[in-house]
């Protein structure tokens, strides 16, 4: 009996036996196993049925404040301040600290202010994410320093991710405790798939606005930035653009089974941005995806120690380990402001088409400028601003400026400069001088004409960001 786990034994004695032998009593002592002598006039029926009363009492008063517990989690979820505000309920029903964490055991979200305990239990959880997660109910351990119990509840966070409930106490928790918090798992996980919901919602439509970004369907620069700025997008501040692809597989997958694939990586890409410092924006075209990482720093993106290069290739490896499949990235020029953004897209996948002409998989290839105006475009607009008001300011005349352009195209020959305006050639020959007398200088002089000549190609550049 007591190898098979029977909580005792209860023996009516004064009437087959009149008392229980000394040498039985001495082998359940050593089995730790109760012996309970029964009074001869209590009835067996009586026993049975008080007994069972008993346990399902306790059963039925541990459900009633299970019960009792998940609709509080529910009214604090129904109240809509959030997952801190549910944590934080969790934690005064149980009277204990609770920590909700991710995948990749970073803190989501936390019953209070204190944060001491976070890197003792990172260390302590490191590398065994997926051997807690796995676990049907809960898994628990102690910490070694602060001999704390550890007890972690899987949570499901995503379709494809789980994160982890986390609970410090003194002691073992009790099965009422217990109870209470697998009925706020429940209840967490609803409040997670409701926040991923409001951000779904928010993701399809900063996804359109960016593809009609693309498309030129907005009417002027004007409205571009507007749209943008709902969504904290400032045309002032630097980007670098990556788009990126998931990489084929060698087994063709159906069109529905590629569209879940597909949005299972970009979901776990989107999570993994999260959790880094540097300001992102993520967007979905199609099977495409774009990065918009904002830029403080002098390195370039293509540069390996680069921060925003280094984000990425950390994001690939993750995609790969959790989900199994490899993305390739191209990267763009730096973006001087929102609005070159759309060549910036361009010159990224253009980069990317042209790694996976390549046959290579899970790369990041830099977009390499090809003509003078791509390069023009890596200046920031006011310095080019500057230079142009520098170069042509005195000149405001649009008859001289028409008659200089001119004039430069045809390799500085006044008669071809004269034919093509359909004027005298002493009239050009006017116009040039007055201009030579504006800016002090030659105009047919090598650097003079170099000058005029860049300018020139950068005023273009500047209206079509006006």
């Amino acid at each position: 009996m007591a190898r098979r786990g029977c909580a005792g034994l209860g023996i009516k004695t004064k009437r087959f036996l009149a008392s229980i032998p000394e040498d039985v009593r001495a082998y359940a002592d050593a089995l730790h196993f109760p012996i309970i002598e029964l009074p001869f006039h209590v009835r067996l029926g009586s026993i049975v049925n008080q007994t069972l009363s008993a346990i399902l009492n306790v059963q039925t008063l541990e459900m009633k404040e299970a019960m009792a517990a998940h609709q509080t989690f529910s009214e604090s979820v129904m109240s809509g301040k959030g997952l801190s505000h549910l944590l934080t309920t969790v934690s005064d029903v149980v009277s204990l600290p609770v920590y909700l964490l991710n995948h990749q055991s970073i803190l989501v979200a936390t019953s209070g202010e204190d944060h001491s305990n976070l890197e003792t239990l990172n260390k302590s959880i490191s590398g065994k994410q997926q051997c807690f997660l796995s676990q049907t109910h809960h898994t628990y351990f102690s910490l070694v320093d602060s001999k704390q119990v550890v007890t972690a509840f899987a949570v499901e966070m995503s379709n494809i991710t789980k994160g982890m409930l986390v609970v410090l106490s003194d002691t073992p928790l009790t099965h009422r405790t217990i109870l209470t918090l697998e009925q706020a798992t429940n209840v967490i996980a609803f409040e997670v798939m409701k926040e991923n919901a409001v951000k779904q919602y928010t993701q399809r439509a900063r996804n359109e606005f960016f593809k009609n970004y693309l498309d030129d369907a907005f009417l002027t620069n004007d409205e571009v930035l507007s749209r943008a700025k709902e969504f904290d997008i400032y045309n002032n501040q630097q980007f670098s653009c990556f788009v990126g692809k998931m990489d084929a597989r060698e087994a063709s997958l159906g069109f529905k089974q590629n569209v879940i694939e597909v949005e299972k990586v970009f979901a776990l890409i989107e999570e993994e941005l999260a959790m880094f410092a540097i300001p992102t924006y993520f967007f979905m075209n199609g099977n495409y995806c774009c990065i918009l990482a904002e830029e403080t720093g002098e390195v370039h993106p293509s540069d390996w120690h680069s921060p925003t290069r280094m984000m990425v290739e950390m994001i690939q490896d993750h995609v790969i380990q959790q989900l199994g499949r490899s993305v390739s990235f191209g990267i763009s020029n730096i973006c001087h402001e929102f609005l070159d953004v759309k060549a910036g897209y361009s010159e990224a996948l253009n980069a990317l088409n042209s790694g996976l002409l390549s046959g290579n998989r899970q790369f990041i290839q830099a977009y390499h400028t090809k003509d003078v105006s791509e390069l023009l475009r890596m200046i920031p607009g006011e310095d080019l601003r500057s230079f142009c008001e520098y170069t042509l300011q005195r000149i405001d005349d649009p008859d001289l400026l028409h008659t200089l352009a001119v004039y430069l195209e045809t390799h500085c020959q006044i008669t071809e400069t004269a034919n093509r305006l359909y004027v005298h050639r002493n009239t050009v020959i006017y116009r040039l001088e007055k201009i030579e007398d504006l800016l002090g200088k030659k105009v047919n002089e090598p650097e003079t004409t170099l000058q005029l000549r860049i300018a020139f190609r950068i005023h273009p550049t500047l209206n079509a960001s006006l």
